[in-house]
């Protein structure tokens, strides 16, 4: 109440309301500085946020960790390779997921966090192949999601290795499947 009080009487915007990655709501967070009421939508790391800052998505505590936990125990796995995109959200969720990995005694054969938009699928495809990963835990999001799957399709590795994603929505899900043409 006390920042809305401190906003201009001819302020339009009231509250902010964004659906993007961990990396951007930071930016955000730096830049409202509690200016205004700020929602965030999708899943996120998990942590401390401002008072004025109301994060609705899954954490993975929630949503993670327990599919982690249930995967491992349903298919025994015990190598597992980690790809993600390089910023907060995948780092985070990695770290917490790598622990929960080994409390179970599972291995984790390989960690890469790529920079958006640089993906070469085909060296990921071959290092996974290569460590003989029983499930891969998918930490990357929009056109590198996209790439990553249809290559792992491609690659025969789908009947193979289990993939497990938190960030997998209907847009993604159908160029992957290549329901919409998309670029290549």
């Amino acid at each position: 109440e006390d920042e809305l009080r401190r906003r201009p009487a001819d302020c339009a915007v009231e509250a902010s309301v964004g659906m993007h990655t961990s990396s951007v709501r930071e930016r955000v967070v730096a830049t409202v500085r509690g200016a205004l009421p700020f929602v965030y939508t999708p899943l996120y790391e998990g942590g401390a946020l401002p008072d004025w800052v109301m994060a609705i998505g899954e954490t993975p505590s929630l949503q993670l960790l327990p599919a982690i936990d249930s995967l491992t125990r349903s298919y025994r796995l015990q190598r597992w390779f980690l790809i993600g995109n390089d910023y907060c959200w995948p780092r985070r969720s990695h770290a917490m997921a790598s622990r929960t990995l080994r409390s179970a005694a599972s291995e984790i054969v390989g960690n890469r966090y790529l920079p958006t938009a640089a993906l070469d699928v085909e060296r990921m495809i071959d290092e996974i192949r290569s460590t003989r990963a029983q499930a891969v835990l998918m930490s990357l999001v929009g056109q590198d999601a996209v790439d990553f799957n249809r290559a792992f399709g491609e690659a025969g590795l789908a009947g193979k290795v289990i993939r497990l994603s938190c960030a997998v929505e209907e847009n993604g899900l159908l160029l992957m499947k290549g329901a919409v043409p998309g670029p290549r």
